[in-house]
């Protein structure tokens, strides 16, 4: 179902565009203090770099799949990235220690804070890695990253 959802996706993208993907997230763990979430939850954090000289526009899609499996796709939103700049947001929450982060639009509200999230940006070939990326994700037991390599569609 996730190929699927990623092919619909990619076929609605215009030539020339490029992306950052995470494939699937959980940020439902309130607010971070002392650098860990509420008690059994969990908070999930994007991380965008800017690698180019000039401002980016990002256009954020975020999806949702249910218990029966169907997928709503949320209309993508865009945020300006300032050249040379990196900005650090959870996707679900409104939490203040995203700082810059909390300009970013967050996913709507829905189904428990978990889906999906597609970064795409338009521009040439020279535009293909001008933006990178990590997700990381926090309980109050452990935490997990990796990286978020660009794609071209």
């Amino acid at each position: 179902m996730l190929l699927a959802l990623t092919l619909a996706l990619s076929a609605t993208s215009p030539a020339g565009s490029h992306m950052l993907t995470v494939p699937l997230f959980r940020d439902d763990g309130g607010l971070i203090a002392n650098m860990a979430p509420g008690v059994g939850g969990i908070a999930g954090v994007v991380t965008v770099r800017n690698l180019r000289d000039e401002p980016i526009v990002m256009y954020l899609v975020y999806s949702q799949s249910d218990s029966t499996g169907d997928t709503t796709i949320q209309q993508a939103v865009g945020f300006t990235l300032g050249a040379y700049r990196v900005v650090g947001f959870r996707p679900v929450a409104d939490d203040p220690v995203e700082d810059t982060g909390r300009g970013v639009p967050n996913m709507l509200p829905g189904l428990g804070g978990r889906g999906s999230l597609e970064i795409r940006w338009v521009g040439g070939a020279e535009m293909a890695g001008a933006l990178i990326g990590r997700y990381q994700q926090i309980s109050a037991a452990n935490e997990f990253a990796h990286v978020l390599l660009p794609d071209t569609l």
